[in-house]
């Protein structure tokens, strides 16, 4: 009975995957040149996007909550933590991004997003088992092959299901996945792990992960790509690719902008809560809630605000996408000096909240400036390479340069020494706004160009 049963089961499972094979099938079937998801469908493609997003923020940053009783239980180093955070993690995610996402550009993009995300969360349940420097790395190094699978689909998803001008707000919403995850990280990490342990933390994070599979399964449909019938639907040789987005050096200015912004988003988000604990002495718990707080809450309205004014302001400055960022971080840089370098905790936080907002804020219209660059076949390519730059130079070297920093001057500075160490990020910042300046410029310059050739033609044919 037992073995009938389990294959029922087997039939069942099978069934249910074929029949939204069908259903996806079906819709194209009725409507060959034209299927895209009606304004309900895409709504729910953008609520399971920013849920893919959040889960993907949780099982990443919760090592940011639990560094200090990692550190502490295992017996690791800041540099050590810097490398789980950062580099061993950015490593591994960086390298397998691009070949996934050129899968994400032949192949059924929601299977990919689906079978990454199984394979994250599950590998955040085995990081709470592990015990020590070399397993705990390994498996986070297995996080970070499942999620360099997510991103990259993902964005080409969201990108063929809205238009160039709705896409910055549509980027938007899914990136307020990104501080609320934070905030449930940060503040729900830090109750777990003050009334269980940081073990838990993972096997509860890994848990809801693997939850959220079967609903992409069921409910994302793969949507027709967005390209012209003038060109081919088999995707472009890989170099050429490459070259094709490499070529355009408003999209090297951006990717290289994330880069450094990464390094300061990254190295703030890892560290602040040990920055807090060291430097004011704030029980765990209260570090979780008022980075929670600031992260998620004041974060997730900078993060729809600015793709809201991005898309805004594009209707006068066709540059705007990457000039709002670009201001974002030239005012966040000396704010976080003084932030870091204040003496007490709420001068601190109170210098922090607007860098806060603004760390959360430059991905939505950077992600949009970066998909309008690309065309329907490179989509996937031109969200890898994103996040390989910003991955592997963002994330895999600003929490390793802090932590590398932060050990280096601990003779010197004692509990201080994170402090000092964190003034990588304002200078990180300030590199990010001068390459985002150049990008705008790039992207207005096209435009610029058409609008002189206009204007001196009726002049040259005058002459004629």
């Amino acid at each position: 009975m037992k073995n009938r049963s389990d294959g029922r089961d087997s039939r069942q499972i099978f069934f249910w995957l074929d029949a939204r094979k069908m259903r996806d099938a079906a819709i194209r079937t009725a409507a060959p040149d034209t299927f895209a998801p009606g304004p309900a469908r895409r709504n729910i493609v953008l609520a399971l996007a920013m849920l893919v997003l959040f889960m993907h923020l949780i099982d990443r940053q919760i090592m940011a909550i639990l560094a200090e009783p990692i550190k502490a239980d295992v017996g690791l180093s800041d540099t050590q933590i810097g490398l789980l955070t950062g580099l061993g993690f950015s490593l591994l995610y960086s390298i397998l991004g691009i070949p996934l996402a050129r899968l994400a550009d032949r192949f059924d993009r929601v299977h990919i997003l689906s079978a990454a995300t199984a394979v994250w969360s599950a590998m955040t349940i085995v990081t709470g088992m592990t015990g020590s420097f070399i397993t705990m790395m390994a498996s986070r190094m297995g996080v970070a092959a499942g999620e360099a699978g997510g991103i990259p689909p993902l964005h080409s998803l969201i990108a063929d299901l809205f238009v160039e001008e709705h896409r910055a707000r549509a980027f938007s919403i899914v990136q307020l996945g990104g501080p609320l995850g934070v905030l449930v990280a940060f503040f729900g990490g830090g109750f777990l792990v003050a009334a269980f342990d940081w073990r838990t933390v993972f096997y509860v994070a890994g848990g809801l992960g693997l939850l959220l599979v079967p609903l992409l399964l069921w409910l994302m449909p793969e949507p027709r790509r967005n390209v012209s019938t003038t060109t081919t639907h088999t995707p472009e040789p890989f170099w050429a690719s490459m070259s094709l987005l490499i070529g355009q050096r408003a999209f090297v200015y951006l990717v290289f902008g994330a880069a450094f912004a990464g390094m300061g988003l990254y190295a703030m988000v890892i560290w602040a809560p040990s920055f807090l604990i060291r430097s004011f002495e704030l029980p765990i718990e209260n570090v979780g809630v008022v980075l929670g707080l600031a992260f998620g809450v004041l974060g997730a309205v900078a993060v729809l605000g600015a793709g809201q004014i991005a898309d805004w302001v594009r209707r006068f400055d066709d540059g705007a996408h990457a000039s709002v960022p670009a201001i974002m971080m030239a005012a966040a840089a000396p704010l976080s000096v003084a932030g870091l370098l204040a003496s007490t905790m709420p001068y601190a936080m109170a210098f922090l909240l607007i860098p806060i907002m603004a760390m959360s804020a430059w991905q939505a219209p950077v992600i949009a400036a970066i998909q309008c660059t690309a065309t329907a076949r490179t989509r996937a390519l031109a969200a890898a390479l994103f996040m390989f730059v910003l991955n592997f130079v963002g994330l895999g070297f600003g929490p390793f340069l802090v932590g590398l920093a932060s050990d280096h001057l601990n003779a010197q500075h004692g509990a201080n020494s994170l402090r000092f160490a964190l003034l990588i990020v304002p200078a990180a910042f300030t590199i990010a706004a001068l390459f985002w300046l150049l990008a705008a410029r790039e992207i207005r310059a096209p435009i610029d160009r058409n609008v002189t050739d206009t204007l001196g033609a009726p002049a040259e044919e005058a002459q004629t």
